[in-house]
């Protein structure tokens, strides 16, 4: 879609948890392995963060246009991401009207 841009990798974390959790004192924590810089028409509203590496990219929102996707998974048809960027669309639109 065009204005819609994933930026390469911005932040890589590489752990051993098991190696590590006693260390920390903690048992249960969710570590990052890579995050993406999610933009729409060349704004910031958020990243795509992948936990595990079994598990989908969800959607971490930063931009209070998009705030209702917060850490929602997202899919492989890209339906999310259009939904994302209808609403940051549609926001936008509608504050610069006023």
């Amino acid at each position: 879609m065009s204005g819609e841009r994933v930026i390469e990798p911005v932040s890589f974390v590489s752990l051993s948890l098991e190696d590590h959790r006693h260390c920390m004192g903690v048992e249960d924590i969710d570590i990052m392995l890579t995050s993406h810089v999610f933009e729409i028409d060349g704004v910031f509203v958020g990243f795509l963060i992948q936990d595990c590496k079994r598990c989908e990219q969800r959607f971490y929102a930063v931009h209070d246009a998009v705030k209702s996707f917060h850490n929602r998974i997202l899919d492989r048809s890209g339906s999310l991401s259009r939904q994302i960027t209808q609403q940051f669309r549609k926001a936008r639109g509608s504050s610069v009207s006023i």
